[in-house]
């Protein structure tokens, strides 16, 4: 049985990426701690590259939930990798203009 303040440490730093079926490396537009306040630990590793914009290392279990997922960033970003997360982005994207149309 766990404490409660156990419990409240495995919370806190969340599900590391390499845990997960796919992971992905994202560059957003956005303050690394900015980023970190809005989403905290669980997000994955973020990273500052300067002021405005950091790297985040996150997984998810399939990269459609994946691709889902990244317009909840609240910023502009670039997924660097993996090339099938790259794909269903431009997909949803299509799926997303024709429905306002």
């Amino acid at each position: 049985e766990l404490s409660d303040a156990e419990v409240e440490a495995l919370i806190a730093r969340g599900v590391p990426p390499e845990a997960r079926k796919v992971q992905a490396r994202v560059i957003v537009q956005a303050p690394a701690a900015q980023l970190a306040e809005r989403f905290g630990p669980w997000i994955g590793r973020i990273e500052a590259i300067d002021e405005g914009s950091c790297v985040l290392t996150t997984g998810a279990e399939r990269v459609e939930d994946f691709a889902a997922w990244l317009g909840f960033l609240g910023a502009d970003f670039q997924v660097t990798e993996p090339p099938e997360l790259v794909a269903q982005l431009r997909a949803l994207a299509g799926r997303y203009a024709a429905a306002t149309a």
